[in-house]
């Protein structure tokens, strides 16, 4: 059987106010964000044939990094070599059993992988508990061109503690 790749990300924001000291009476808004990207298995728009992931985990020692290399040195769940050129999804999350405080994921300073943010320099912060989602349908995906943004680092911004985090990347290579 040939390899089949699909994938689902799923975010959900929900808020419920109330002011019953509002002048004129109770004051209430409630409503929600829920976006769904479903990715099935190709290489057109909303659609992927490359995955990195791991459930149990990476480590990241306390203060060190690690830099994830999407052309080429990626491998997949069996062992071949997992290029992934246009990105659709990437998740972080950083779990509240975790010992580390906080973890930084961005472009690495070398080749980073940038095009989702922008620019060369930016960087998001996933604090203990906390997570980091992105993701697109379209065919074009976040270009990470194999040789000259590529670089991904996940920072482990505890002296202390190693950062355990989990990770999916999903794409077309």
């Amino acid at each position: 059987m040939a390899q089949r790749i699909t994938g689902k990300l799923r975010v959900i924001g929900s808020w419920d106010f109330s002011d019953d000291t509002a002048p004129g009476g109770v004051t209430a808004n409630t409503g929600s964000i829920d976006q769904t990207i479903n990715l099935t298995a190709g290489t057109s728009a909303g659609q992927v044939n490359r995955v990195l992931a791991r459930a149990n985990g990476f480590t990241i020692a306390a203060g060190g990094s690690t830099t994830i290399d999407l052309g080429g040195t990626l491998k997949d769940f069996v062992g071949n070599s997992n290029t992934i050129t246009k990105v659709k999804m990437v998740v972080l999350q950083l779990d509240s059993a975790n010992l580390a405080r906080s973890v930084l994921i961005g472009p690495h300073t070398t080749n980073g992988f940038d095009s989702w943010l922008g620019t060369t320099d930016g960087s998001v912060r996933v604090k203990k508990g906390g997570m980091f989602a992105l993701g697109c349908t379209d065919a074009d995906g976040y270009s990470a061109n194999s040789s000259t943004e590529n670089l991904l680092a996940i920072t482990n911004e505890d002296t202390v503690n190693p950062a355990i985090y989990k990770l999916i990347i999903e794409g077309v290579g």
